[in-house]
């Protein structure tokens, strides 16, 4: 028999508990939390297309929560990045109070990484969803990787047949929980079946028993307190390389001048489009995202370089 799934809801306020000079944001402000929504005249946050904590993207968490003081953080899935004069990154974080008997929430953080590399934290919009995880023994634990394997996938999609009204996809697996088969907490982007309706972001409790049965233990939609969706989300890009992209150049620069920025980049040249100003470089290896990213915020501050486009695998229907 699996055991019972207790998540409390409360709400909750750490500004005064922070000791950096940062803009906390309640739940309630929908606008903190909205990943579709615009900074500035950027195009806004881009979902990640896996939530997996790569070595590059705990470097630049890591960076910017050193000193940090007031509240331990830590990271739990890589929700999505959003290239400004730099990178932002957003990430789902398990956020912690230092004070006496102090609860968990899950917080969504940004962290702003700067073309030199340098990061920090620019701001942190708290939930009203307590995490569950508690390091007893029997008790819920941090899911080593947020990634959800497809077999796990699959059988979510098992569980969910009969629910109709709302699609959920499972984006990342938070915690787990071993009992007489396992259960699992997954953050899920969810959307009501009409057209034209938001997503926003909940957590699905699920249970799969020793005999590869499964069942929806519960749902809990990250909201405020009056029952707000919270974190709209924008659609992830289409498939893409992770190495290679599309650079135009000023038709007065010389093929010299233009090597010469390749090189000093670390690009290699893949194509010369003669015609049109145009040329496929090639990272020295694949990156990720947000290395995707920073590449072609470096690109673009020489005036030589027209514009740069990520290399899009062509559909075929």
């Amino acid at each position: 028999m699996k055991k019972s799934i207790v998540c409390a809801l409360g709400a909750v306020m750490i500004g005064s508990m922070l000791a950096a000079p940062i803009e906390v944001t309640k739940a309630a402000e929908l606008d903190a939390v909205t990943i579709s929504a615009p900074i500035e005249n950027d195009g806004g946050f881009m979902s990640a297309k896996t939530p997996k904590l790569t070595k590059a993207r705990k470097k630049i968490i890591k960076k910017a929560l050193k000193g940090f003081a007031g509240s331990d953080i830590t990271p739990v899935a890589y929700l999505g990045s959003q290239v400004v004069a730099g990178v932002n990154h957003r990430y789902l974080c398990r956020i912690k109070a230092v004070v006496p008997n102090a609860k968990e929430y899950y917080a969504f953080v940004t962290v702003f990484e700067d073309p030199d590399g340098n990061a920090s934290i620019t701001k942190i919009s708290t939930t009203d969803v307590e995490t569950n995880i508690n390091g007893l023994s029997g008790g819920w634990f941090q899911s080593s990787s947020a990634k959800v394997p497809k077999s796990l996938r699959t059988t979510f999609d098992n569980a969910l047949m009969g629910l109709v009204g709302v699609g959920y996809n499972p984006v990342a697996v938070l915690s787990q929980q071993v009992v007489a088969g396992m259960n699992y907490c997954l953050l899920c982007e969810s959307q009501v079946v009409y057209p034209g309706a938001p997503k926003y972001y909940t957590l699905v409790y699920l249970y799969v028993g020793l005999d590869g049965t499964s069942e929806i233990s519960e749902i809990v939609r990250i909201a405020d307190a009056s029952g707000n969706a919270l974190a709209e989300i924008e659609a992830a890009e289409p498939e893409h390389s992770m190495k290679t992209l599309i650079v135009s150049v000023d038709e007065n620069a010389s093929k010299k001048k233009i090597k010469k920025i390749f090189k000093k980049l670390g690009l290699s040249i893949v194509y010369d489009y003669e015609n049109s100003n145009m040329y496929a470089v090639e990272l020295a290896e694949e990156t990720d995202e947000a290395g995707l990213n920073a590449m072609i915020e470096k690109l673009g501050a020489y005036d030589a370089i027209i514009s740069v486009e990520k290399d899009y695998y062509a559909t075929i229907y």
